[in-house]
């Protein structure tokens, strides 16, 4: 189980440590990031190939 808070400019995520792998949330979390970039960048997949 979790929850989601929004305060602020943040968004809080709480869950119990032990109901997650850290390495598989550090990746999700990379993801996101990654994904952030991306939809802020104005280059198109075509012109990235």
């Amino acid at each position: 189980m979790y929850t989601i808070a929004f305060e602020n400019n943040d968004i809080i995520v709480r869950f119990n440590e032990d109901s997650v792998d850290k390495k598989l949330l550090a990746d999700f979390l990379e993801f996101i990031e990654i994904e952030q970039i991306r939809k802020k960048s104005k280059l198109t997949e075509k012109q990235a190939e």
